[in-house]
């Protein structure tokens, strides 16, 4: 009869967040249910590109509301470090800039163009997301006033990117079932949870039954290396 998505999220990937909001929305044309979101906690970057499926928006007044940008990992030169110690590498590769950002040479000039112009085009596409599924937001609000930057609930609702502050889920569900004409004892909410630990902790794939070890070596604070060299709508604090 309807959705209730919980949202407590930094975001994640473009491919991620897209496919998520897309997914949403067709099932909201499909069965034509409303679906309605509820933050406990943190709704930004990604957050707020699912939420945008959402008919309505509620959240508890200590949530942190917004984000609106796109990011890549930090990319690092050594170059002159190698220069340095004394050491050379070799890059093998065909096509136009396909070394692009290679951090053992000096980068040169436009060098990441390319990636600057993906980066613009996921941003516009942020933008246009959330301006349409906020009207109270403008293009050019968003833009050049809130940008990527972060608010707590209360003042995400002043500005119009979410519809209740100070909420609970109780109190959300509660509008849902008034928005689809469901009095309170003639209801069921089915729970969609992700697998459970002990599934996870038996699975196949576990490192402890493949007997399998990963090292890593992370210069200064790094994403999570699934996220790594991916574009992102992801809020980092500082």
């Amino acid at each position: 009869k309807a959705v209730l998505v919980h949202l407590n999220t930094p975001g994640g990937t473009v491919e991620d967040a897209d496919a998520i909001y897309r997914l949403l929305l067709n099932y909201k044309q499909k069965y034509n249910v409303p679906i309605y979101g509820y933050v406990d906690g943190l709704l930004a970057s990604g957050g707020m590109y699912v939420a945008s499926a959402c008919d309505k928006v509620f959240a508890s007044d200590s949530s942190l509301i917004g984000s609106v940008g796109v990011i890549v990992p930090t990319f690092f030169n050594v170059s002159k470090l190698l220069t340095n110690f004394g050491l050379e590498t070799t890059t093998l590769y065909a096509g136009k800039g396909k070394d692009a950002g290679d951090p053992t040479r000096p980068w040169i000039k436009d060098e990441f163009a390319n990636l600057d112009h993906i980066i613009q085009f996921y941003y516009n596409q942020f933008v246009d997301i959330v301006s349409n599924a906020r009207p109270r937001i403008s293009k050019e609000e968003l833009i050049n006033t809130y940008g990527a930057l972060i608010f707590p609930a209360p003042k995400a609702v002043e500005i119009g990117m979410i519809d209740q502050a100070n909420s609970t889920r109780a109190e959300a569900l509660k509008e849902l079932l008034a928005k689809i004409s469901i009095e309170d004892d003639y209801y069921q909410v089915v729970n969609l949870k992700d697998d459970s630990w002990f599934n996870k902790l038996f699975n196949s794939q576990n490192p402890l039954f493949e007997g399998r070890i990963e090292h890593q070596l992370k210069v200064c604070e790094s994403l999570d290396p699934c996220l790594e060299g991916k574009f992102l709508y992801l809020w980092k604090a500082n």
